[in-house]
């Protein structure tokens, strides 16, 4: 197993109700923490130098740490009060990882979602509009509901060492003309590049798991 796994890597996370998910590229890496409730929602993301050690401090000020040793990744998330969490995490399987809400309505209504689904099938979601919080409803990849607005749902996934979008294809042998998403999170958008992706590489990025 290599530390840039397909679907990233999955774990939950000791003394607590929550899980861990993460994504590592070559050169970057998104990392998400919840249990469910409004006590733990947290987002990570930045440049990484090694993708077999990731070391990150969030917005809030909790942090997360971890290293690839064996088949996964062993380490430690301190929640913002200071308590420190230790976890494991290992390789995602079909329809496990980290799934969010992306788009520029989403991030203009201030609607961020996100998901972890660890290899069980059992899934720990986070929803906040307008910085409030609510419980998440069930994970769908059809899309996050709204009234008359439907928010677009991905996996995030890692394609030829970069983090990508499992289910946006574009027409086939046509470039898209601008493959930069953004994932909305209560701490403002994280921006990331996603691999030119044609409709040839469909059963590379189709969607882990159906809604």
């Amino acid at each position: 197993m290599a530390a840039q796994s397909a679907n990233g890597f999955v774990g939950r996370v000791e003394e607590s109700d929550a899980f861990v998910s993460f994504v590592v590229g070559s050169e970057r890496a998104v990392a998400y923490v919840c249990n469910g409730e409004e006590a733990i929602g947290e987002y990570f993301w930045g440049e990484v130098d090694d993708p077999t050690s990731i070391t990150f401090t969030g917005r809030s000020g909790a942090s997360l740490q971890a290293e690839f040793v064996g088949d996964g990744f062993s380490g430690e998330f301190t929640h913002v009060d200071g308590v420190k969490h230790p976890f494991e995490a290992v390789e995602g399987g079909d329809g496990a990882g980290l799934f969010v809400v992306i788009g520029e309505d989403a991030i203009a209504a201030e609607v961020a979602a996100g998901w972890v689904v660890d290899n069980d099938g059992a899934q720990r979601g986070a929803l906040r509009r307008a910085g409030k919080f609510e419980p998440a409803p069930s994970l769908d990849l059809a899309g996050l509901s709204d009234g008359d607005k439907i928010y677009p749902v991905i996996q995030l996934i890692i394609q030829n060492g970069i983090i990508a979008p499992s289910n946006i294809v574009a027409p086939s042998n046509i470039v898209a003309p601008n493959n930069v998403f953004r994932v909305s999170t209560p701490d403002g958008p994280i921006e990331l590049i996603a691999p030119t992706t044609t409709t040839d590489d469909r059963e590379a990025t189709k969607p882990a798991i159906s809604p």
